[in-house]
C-alpha cells in the first residue's frame, strides 16, 4: 500500500503571534518540490531538472484521506492555481479536468507581456487561454495549432505599409 508523502507531528509549544500551535502537517513532497525549484531558478540560469538522491524518509501510519476535511468544513472553498509558461497551462489543464469550474481560479503571469506593433501581447495568458480552449500547438506548446504565422507578411503587403510603424 503506498503511502503519502505528508508527516504528522505532534502539537509542539510555538507561540509565532501569540497563538499555541495546535497541529503541524508536513507536505514532505511539497518541501522537496520547494527546495528543487530554488535550485532550479526561475529564468535563464535555472536547471530545467534537479534530481534528489539518497533521501530518507519513513511513510507515515495514517493514510491521506484522513487529512481530507468534508467540503463543508473547508476553509478554501476554491482552488487558485498560479500560472506560468507552457508549464502552468499544462497545470491549469490537469486541473480543470478534475475540479469543477466554479471552484477553480487561474492566476496568471503578466510579467512577461509586451507591445509589438502597437498591440498589447500576453505570451502566457495566450497559452493558458489556447491550452484550456483546446487549440494550443502541442509540437511547440505555446501558440495556436494551424498556427498560420502570415500576420507579419499581411501587414507588410503593398498598401498596408502605413500599418506597421518604423523600426
Amino acid at each position: 500500500m503506498r503511502r503519502p508523502a505528508i508527516i504528522d507531528r505532534p502539537a509542539r509549544p510555538a507561540r509565532p503571534v501569540g497563538r499555541i500551535l495546535e497541529v503541524s502537517i508536513i507536505g514532505f513532497a511539497d518541501e522537496i518540490a520547494a527546495a528543487a525549484s530554488l535550485l532550479q531558478g526561475q529564468a535563464a540560469e535555472g536547471q530545467p531538472v534537479i534530481i534528489v538522491r539518497g533521501l530518507s524518509w519513513t511513510a507515515p501510519d495514517a493514510p491521506i484521506a484522513e487529512l481530507v476535511r468534508p467540503p463543508e468544513e473547508d476553509l478554501f472553498p476554491v482552488i487558485i492555481a498560479l500560472s506560468g509558461g507552457v508549464g502552468g497551462a499544462k497545470l491549469a489543464l490537469g486541473l480543470a479536468r478534475v475540479i469543477p469550474p466554479e471552484d477553480l481560479i487561474v492566476v496568471v503571469n503578466t510579467g512577461d507581456d509586451f507591445e509589438h506593433l502597437g498591440l498589447s501581447i500576453s505570451p502566457d495568458i495566450d497559452t493558458v487561454t489556447y491550452t484550456l480552449a483546446g487549440i494550443a500547438n502541442r509540437e511547440l506548446g505555446w501558440g495556436r495549432h494551424d498556427e498560420t504565422w502570415s500576420f507579419m507578411e499581411t501587414m507588410e503587403a503593398p498598401g498596408r505599409r502605413n500599418l506597421v510603424p518604423p523600426r
